[in-house]
């Protein structure tokens, strides 16, 4: 009798517990908040396993019409569709220069990666130079500067509201003084017929003034053509010329480092 007793003031007990407790429904929510989660990833893109290039021939060593070449592979990956292009100068030794082809899986100076999602795969760089008479170029060594630029094929729309605040860098009294004449320059020449130059660092406007500047810089002649309106297109190593100087040492003498704007 007392365990029949005892079970059923158990049960009691636990009937009355249940009762003490709301039974909440859909309905009953008092407040629900919702708020997007949101992350971007930007687009990046890698170069890896590029080498210095050494050309040479099957035939001779300075013959006429000798034909010099090279190559190298490297691994591009990226995390959206890309556009790859080479920028350099012909082989020079500083006075005298050699017609060059740059050329990307041996087809053309510019690839673009195919759909619209990441890229991984290797590629190669093929260059070519070739003599002229044996007269035509000074015995030595010659050499030039590759850059592989690599670029969005598509804009990346942000989808994130917050909005982000970039601090401005400070400038010093001539620095900024030498960025308004720069921007003032560039207004003006919006406002005439010739072709808008392209964004050229601070400094480089002081290179252009030097003496002998073009001979300093072989694409610097083009960059003045299409400033003066002499050429319908700027290619793109001419719109970055400063790149290429001849001999890396006039820089040094200019006092300008351009390792930090390439």
């Amino acid at each position: 009798m007392n365990r029949h007793r005892i079970i059923f003031c158990q049960f009691f007990a636990c009937v009355l517990a249940s009762a003490a407790l709301p039974c909440l429904g859909q309905n009953d929510v008092l407040d629900r908040v919702s708020r997007e989660v949101c992350l971007e990833i930007g687009v990046r893109a890698q170069i890896t396993g590029l080498d210095d290039i050494t050309l040479a021939t099957t035939q001779g060593d300075g013959e006429s019409g000798a034909t010099y070449s090279g190559t190298d592979t490297f691994f591009l990956e990226s995390n959206a569709p890309v556009r790859i292009f080479i920028s350099a100068a012909p082989i020079n030794n500083g006075l005298n220069t050699l017609p060059t082809e740059y050329l990307i899986d041996g087809s053309s100076d510019l690839l673009e990666t195919a759909g619209a999602g990441p890229h991984a795969g290797s590629h190669s760089i093929n260059i070519q130079a070739q003599l002229g008479s044996i007269s035509d170029q000074l015995a030595g060594s010659y050499s030039s500067t590759l850059v592989i630029t690599v670029v969005p094929q598509i804009p990346v729309v942000s989808h994130c509201t917050e909005t982000q605040v970039i601090s401005e860098p400070v400038l010093e009294e001539s620095q900024a003084e030498t960025i308004l004449e720069i921007e003032a320059k560039l207004v003006e020449d919006q406002r005439s017929s010739a072709p808008n130059p392209a964004a050229l660092p601070p400094w480089a406007y002081r290179i252009m003034e030097q003496p002998q500047a073009d001979q300093m810089f072989p694409y610097l002649a083009e960059y003045r053509q299409w400033l003066d309106g002499q050429l319908p297109i700027l290619s793109a190593q001419a719109e970055s010329w400063w790149l290429f100087p001849v001999d890396s040492r006039l820089l040094e003498e200019l006092g300008i480092e351009i390792l930090n704007n390439r």
